[in-house]
C-alpha cells in the first residue's frame, strides 16, 4: 500500500496535477484505520492508500473535493453522536457523526496540495525577461514560447518552447499568459490564446499598436466578449516605466486576480454533476449513499433503496415496512443532524 501510495503520489506531482494528502491525525478503538494511516485523493474523487472503510471515506471524498474549490486544509472529527456532540466548534473544524455500527472516533487532516501558479511568457523581450526572474522568485512556473530564444536569456528552471503550441502544456485553466513579441506574432499568439481556458490574458503594447491588433482579431471574427478577456495593457498602472517595473506591476495585477478568485476551480462534467444529484439516504443509518456507485440496493414494492454496507441492507430486508415508515422528512431530519454541527464553518 504504502508503494502505491508513494507513486501515486509522485505521478501527481510530476504532472502537476491538484490532489488533497488526508492523513488520520488520531482515533478512538474500534476502527479500522490507525494514526499515520493515509490517502491521496484527487480532484475526480480517486483515492489511493487508506484513512478508513465506508464510513470515513465517502466523508473524506467530500470534504477533499470542497478543500480543492478553496484552497483551505480542514480537520475532520468523526465519532458516534455523542461524541460529536462535545467535539471543539473551531473554524477548520468540520464534525461528522460515525454511522458505522463498530463505533469508534477518529480525526483526519485534510491538506490540498494544489500545483504552482504558470507564467506562460509568449516572446523574448526584456519585459518577459524580468516577468521571469520575478515570477521564479514568486515561486511560479515559468514556460517561454518563442521561436528565437537565446541561451542563458531566462532562469535556468524555466521551460523554454520554440513554437507556438500550447498543446505541450498542462494545467492551462490555471495559467497567466503574457504576450510580448513586440509585432512579429502577436496576433497570431492572443488568437491562440483566445482559443484556451487560460486564467489570463495580459498583452505588453502601445495603444496605438494594440488597437491595431484588436482590429485584427475581429476580422478574424472573435466576438467583442472574447477579446475582453485580453488585459491591455498588462499590469496595475503603477507608473512603470522600466522592465523591471512593468514586470512588478503584471505580477502584482497577476496575484491581484488570482487571489480573488477560488485558488483551483474544479469544473464539474455532465456526469459529475448527475453523480453529486443522484444521491439517497440509507433508510437505516441515513448516511449519504451515491446512487451510481452504490454496492448495496434492494427493489421494495417498486422502489430501490441504497444502502452504505451490506448489514444495513439485511437489516432492511428483514422489516422492510419498519422502515419505509420512517417518513422522508424524518430521515431528512436524522441527515441534518448530522450535518449542523459543520454549519458554522461555512
Amino acid at each position: 500500500m504504502d508503494e502505491q501510495f508513494f507513486n501515486k503520489l509522485s505521478e501527481l506531482r510530476t504532472n502537476g496535477h491538484p490532489f488533497v494528502l488526508a492523513t488520520v491525525v488520531s482515533c478512538e478503538n474500534p476502527t479500522s484505520a490507525k494514526p499515520g494511516a493515509r490517502a491521496v485523493v484527487t480532484a475526480d474523487g480517486a483515492l489511493t492508500g487508506w484513512i478508513g472503510g465506508s464510513c470515513a471515506q465517502p466523508i473524506v471524498i467530500k470534504e477533499a473535493k470542497k478543500a480543492l474549490k478553496d484552497g483551505l486544509p480542514r480537520l475532520l472529527k468523526i465519532g458516534n453522536k455523542e461524541a460529536a456532540a462535545f467535539f471543539d466548534q473551531n473554524k477548520g473544524v468540520y464534525n461528522f457523526e460515525m454511522t458505522c455500527y463498530s463505533g469508534g472516533t477518529m480525526e483526519i487532516f485534510i491538506e490540498p496540495v494544489l500545483p504552482k501558479p504558470h507564467l506562460v511568457l509568449i516572446g523574448n523581450s526584456p519585459d518577459l525577461q524580468a516577468l521571469a526572474r520575478l515570477g521564479q522568485v514568486m515561486n511560479f512556473q515559468i514556460t517561454v514560447i518563442d521561436p528565437e530564444v537565446e541561451p542563458g536569456v531566462f532562469p535556468n528552471m524555466a521551460i523554454v518552447i520554440s513554437e507556438l503550441d500550447f498543446s505541450q502544456l498542462n494545467q492551462l485553466t490555471q495559467a497567466f499568459m503574457i504576450v510580448a513579441t513586440h509585432g512579429r506574432y502577436d496576433e497570431e499568439a492572443l488568437e491562440k490564446a483566445l482559443a484556451t481556458q487560460t486564467t489570463y490574458i495580459g498583452l505588453i503594447s502601445s495603444k496605438k499598436r494594440a488597437a491595431a491588433i484588436f482590429d485584427y482579431l475581429r476580422t478574424k471574427g472573435i466576438s467583442k466578449n472574447e477579446l475582453a478577456r485580453i488585459k491591455s495593457p498588462a499590469g496595475l498602472d503603477i507608473g512603470a516605466r522600466t522592465p523591471d517595473e512593468i514586470a512588478l506591476s503584471i505580477l502584482a495585477e497577476i496575484i491581484e486576480f488570482r487571489r480573488r478568485k477560488q485558488p483551483l476551480e474544479v469544473v464539474e462534467t455532465e456526469a459529475e454533476v448527475k453523480e453529486t444529484a443522484e444521491e439517497s439516504i440509507d433508510p437505516i443509518c441515513a448516511m449519504t449513499v451515491n446512487v451510481n456507485t452504490a454496492h448495496y440496493k434492494t427493489e421494495y414494492q417498486g422502489t430501490y433503496y441504497y444502502f452504505c454496507c451490506a448489514g444495513c441492507q439485511q437489516k432492511f430486508e428483514q422489516e422492510p415496512e419498519k422502515y419505509i415508515k420512517r417518513s422522508v422528512a424524518e430521515r431528512f431530519q436524522l441527515q441534518k443532524e448530522k450535518s449542523v454541527s459543520n454549519e458554522h464553518n461555512k
